[in-house]
């Protein structure tokens, strides 16, 4: 997915809607989408990566991170007097999935922003222009977003949500042998993103089996041991693919290990609708 710095001005802009969402999440509720404004950029689409960048006033650097649930829109200026001109500006909503220590407290002091524009070199340093920023809604190349989704994780530590939105909601797989390798990894992150849209769309923030008619948890079987664990079905089946095809997180589904089984026993691949026949 493609991915974006929107910048923040402590001086002339409040992340308080934003931090409001953000302590929503951490006491295990769903956030709401919040708007920001996205500078001239008029081509940021649902499902982009979205950085918030501190900048003007220390601690400057990367304070709060989420996903966009709108693309580009016209709205009424944030600003009272361009807004008093008529003036519009563009914004996305987004809703926000991690932050940093100190995020929305009223004392600087306590903010721990991950400092990318210090990074020395590499492709953070080479491909994002920190001290010629135009404006928010910058994009990020590819490169830069896979080691500031890497360089992120590591700043956050402890303070993470444990949703790795850095996984991909889409991916090639089924590659020929000696892509074997790329293609496990993509697999994995896929994994690591149908269990996030899962636990985010969850009432009690559990996983379930979603094989009609079983519904089997682990967490409330095993406890912490189980928690947030669950197989990740294809529901096509990628053996059956002519070559490399583009698996999205719709193609997928949470199942138990049992189901799971019973799926491709035989070496076929059932359709989950069914399968079970009776619970105990």
């Amino acid at each position: 997915m493609a991915t974006y710095l929107l910048t923040w001005n402590p001086e002339d802009s409040s992340v308080e809607e934003v931090a409001a969402e953000w302590k929503r999440l951490r006491a295990g509720r769903k956030p709401r989408p919040a708007d920001w404004s996205c500078g001239v950029n008029k081509s940021i689409q649902p499902g982009s990566r979205v950085f918030l960048h501190r900048q003007r006033r220390e601690p400057r650097g990367l304070v709060a991170a989420g996903i966009t649930v709108s693309g580009s829109y016209a709205g009424r200026h944030w600003d009272l007097e361009k807004r008093r001109q008529g003036k519009k500006a563009i914004y996305i909503d987004w809703i926000i999935d991690s932050a940093v220590p100190g995020f929305g407290d009223d004392d600087d002091a306590t903010l721990e922003p991950f400092a990318a524009h210090l990074i020395p070199s590499g492709p953070i340093h080479d491909l994002v222009s920190w001290s010629n920023m135009q404006g928010s809604g910058t994009s990020v190349a590819p490169e830069a977003a896979a080691e500031l989704e890497r360089r992120w994780a590591l700043h956050l530590g402890a303070a993470a949500t444990g949703i790795d939105h850095s996984a991909p909601r889409s991916a090639k797989e089924g590659r020929i042998r000696e892509h074997l390798a790329k293609s496990r990894y993509r697999e994995s992150l896929l994994r690591k993103a149908k269990i996030a849209r899962a636990l985010a769309g969850s009432p009690d923030r559990k996983l379930r089996c979603e094989v009609p008619g079983c519904g089997f948890c682990f967490e409330e079987v095993y406890g912490d041991l189980g928690r947030r664990y669950a197989h990740v079905h294809h529901l096509e089946a990628l053996s059956a693919a002519a070559g490399e095809v583009t698996t999205t997180l719709d193609d997928l589904a949470i199942v138990c290990a049992n189901c799971h089984a019973m799926i491709h026993k035989g070496n076929e691949c059932r359709p989950l609708a069914g399968l079970v026949r009776r619970r105990r």
